[in-house]
């Protein structure tokens, strides 16, 4: 039997405290990788924009996201500028929003439209013409007046001052018309990521196209995190849409649109973002 001596018991707690350190070494590189990792992830995500992944970010790091950035605060101080301004392209310009089915968020596209075509650094005269029975373009605008914010477009009942204005954003009913009934450039059809809108959408669009109208279609109210969501997404690489976000109902409530300055709503950089590229595919669908 193998007796235990002193020598081989220090050589022992020797060689296990050598391990314990080697562990300790690796273990500090790991978190110093996963430092790194984290910081350029957020880092990705400030340049892009990516609000909700900094935070997911900063969850791992323990620092909040207005402590890093002061992204919030900018937004409150600021006053939003658009990223590219259209100038010509934009003047004479007019959007017909429509779909055969209702629900599908045309009113808060069209009040959105209105407002960021109205920030061009031209400034030209915006006209929404709120032709939906429910009156709700209309009914924002009394709200607005109520809650004692300025409208930056007119908004009427009909198209009969239409030629007055420079930018022209028509909001139509649901249901099925006929081409001479849209009087615009270009059409704007929003649908919804399930069966039943997006097989109405794409009817409406075959139609309208046969009569020789520019349509583009919009996916609206899309949540990333469901995968039936991100496959509808499969047939429109490459083209904008918009996602599900409290931004847009939140402004819309208070009398307001995700270009309002000051509103203290979150998400509106997102949300901005989203509607700039809806304005410059419209506006390069009516120029081709």
């Amino acid at each position: 039997m193998r007796r235990k001596t002193a020598g081989s018991s220090a050589q022992r707690g020797a060689n296990d405290g050598d391990q314990a350190s080697a562990w300790e070494h690796a273990a500090e590189q790991d978190a110093r990788w996963c430092a790194a990792v984290v910081c350029l992830y957020r880092c990705v995500c400030i340049a892009s924009g990516d609000r909700r992944g900094f935070r997911y970010g900063t969850r791992l790091t323990g620092r909040s996201w207005y402590e890093n950035v002061g992204m919030y605060q900018y937004q409150q101080t600021h006053t939003y500028l658009p990223p590219r301004s259209r100038g010509v392209q934009t003047m004479m310009f007019s959007c017909s929003v429509w779909s055969p089915k209702g629900g599908v968020g045309k009113s808060t596209l069209s009040i959105n439209l209105a407002a960021r075509l109205a920030l061009e650094t031209s400034r030209p005269r915006v006209l929404l013409v709120d032709l939906d029975t429910q009156q709700s373009g209309r009914t924002w605008a009394a709200q607005a007046k109520q809650c004692g914010h300025t409208v930056p477009f007119d908004v009427a009942a009909s198209d009969a001052q239409a030629s007055a204005y420079d930018i022209v954003i028509f909001d139509h009913a649901p249901g099925m018309l006929d081409a001479s009934a849209l009087k615009s450039q270009v059409t704007l059809m929003p649908l919804l990521p399930s069966f039943f809108d997006a097989a109405a959408a794409i009817k409406g669009q075959a139609d309208q196209v046969a009569k020789g109208r520019r349509v583009m279609l919009l996916p609206n109210r899309l949540e990333m995190n469901f995968a039936s969501d991100i496959a509808f997404l499969a047939g429109f690489v490459g083209k904008p849409y918009i996602r599900k976000r409290k931004a847009y109902q939140a402004t819309i409530a208070r009398g307001l649109t995700i270009y309002a300055d000051k509103s203290g709503i979150r998400g509106l950089h997102e949300a901005r973002r989203e509607m700039d590229n809806t304005i410059d595919a419209l506006i390069d669908l009516a120029a081709a």
